[in-house]
């Protein structure tokens, strides 16, 4: 949005006009004050007439000018954030200017909030004043909901008193719009409340945005409704099996490296043993120990970021569950999830710790015994 420039705002607060037959005309001003608040470049219309100090404008041409509140709604509708004003002359209602900020503010933030909510929006004519939103909640009498807004429809009074009394839904768009844990949730009660809201009083868009309040509320109490029957025993079971797959997944990379420990240089040492029988021990020991120590750094490189890996994502699933415990209202299981939450992110410590040193401890003595092996097998086959 922009604001007016100084010299209008003297022009309609303090100076001389008049709207006549498709013209704004400004009386009593000087030729240099009236450019300046109507250049040429801008509007074309504007003319000045020296010998009477008068000038005037096409009502087209001024963007901050409306015959009627159906003008400025659809206007506002259009996305044109960047050329509306702050402030609008309506003439259905006045010739003085009117602060339209919080308004169109809103206005907008309501479109945004039933485009975010609804599971379809498609326009009912090609002009930009009119849409249908569809809902479906499977708990409803009806199988979907239809959420006519046709600025045709209504009448100047009615746009004018639902325009001018619109209500702030930061407070419902905030809800929906922040992610968390229970955003779907969120979404399909708010939906849910809306619809019964839409049911029990048989309102359209029209008088929506007029009571985010009694909205707000609804949604409250049926989302207090939702967490109520959130099931305990679920909730700790799902925590306690991520955790089970977490040590699962651990105990498997720990047998695999073990496997590969023992194979890699068992097989270096078969293959050597063979060449020390027939006397023919050469420089391929050597280049099958680097070969040898090579893989099995690589594998404990690999294991070694998958196990913390794993316990990263785990612990950050273990978060996530400890935010959706926030909104419980039992503290009885507020506390208990928590307590569980605390020690299942010690537990995967723990054993990413313990998991860690193990592949560490095994990998040094891998290495201890197969360098005896092999100075071993080089002095007996000096020998």
């Amino acid at each position: 949005m922009n604001s007016l420039s100084k010299e209008i705002k003297d022009i309609f607060i303090h100076g001389e006009f008049n709207f006549d037959e498709g013209y704004l005309e400004v009386k009593n001003i000087q030729e240099q004050d009236f450019y300046n608040a109507f250049p040429r470049k801008k509007y074309e219309s504007s003319l000045y007439e020296k010998g009477h100090q008068f000038g005037s404008i096409k009502i087209e041409d001024i963007d901050f000018i409306f015959e009627d509140y159906h003008q400025l709604i659809r206007y506002i509708s259009s996305d044109n954030e960047e050329k509306t004003s702050e402030e609008v002359v309506v003439l259905s209602q006045s010739k003085n200017l009117i602060d339209i900020k919080n308004q169109y503010i809103n206005l907008k933030k309501w479109i945004e909030f039933f485009d975010f909510i609804s599971v379809h929006k498609y326009p009912k004519s090609d002009r930009n004043d009119s849409w249908a939103y569809i809902f479906f909640d499977k708990k409803s009498k009806n199988t979907s909901t239809v959420l006519d807004f046709d600025i045709g429809e209504y009448s100047e009074v009615e746009l004018r008193e639902a325009f001018t009394n619109i209500s702030d839904p930061s407070l419902l768009l905030g809800s929906v719009l922040q992610e968390d844990a229970h955003q779907g949730e969120k979404v399909s009660i708010m939906r849910a409340s809306l619809i019964q809201m839409e049911e029990e009083n048989n309102i359209g868009f029209l008088e929506f945005i007029k009571f985010s309040n009694e909205l707000l509320n609804l949604f409250h109490i049926n989302y207090e409704t939702y967490l109520r029957s959130f099931s305990f025993e679920d909730f700790i079971k799902e925590l306690e099996e991520d955790v089970g797959d977490f040590i699962n997944k651990i105990e498997e990379q720990i047998q695999g490296f073990y496997i590969q420990a023992l194979a890699v240089p068992g097989a270096v040492i078969l293959a050597s043993a063979l060449r020390v029988a027939n006397k023919s021990l050469n420089l391929a020991l050597i280049f099958s120990t680097l070969l040898a120590f090579f893989i099995l750094y690589r594998s404990m490189t690999a294991k070694k970021k998958f196990i913390k890996r794993m316990a990263e994502n785990t612990i950050t699933r273990l978060e996530i569950y400890e935010k959706r415990s926030s909104e419980i209202n039992n503290s009885y299981a507020k506390d208990a999830i928590s307590e569980k939450v605390k020690s299942a992110k010690n537990s995967i410590i723990t054993c990413k710790d313990d998991s860690l040193k193990d592949i560490k401890g095994l990998v040094e003595k891998t290495v201890g015994i197969f360098i005896m092996y092999v100075i071993s097998a080089v002095v007996f086959n000096s020998g």
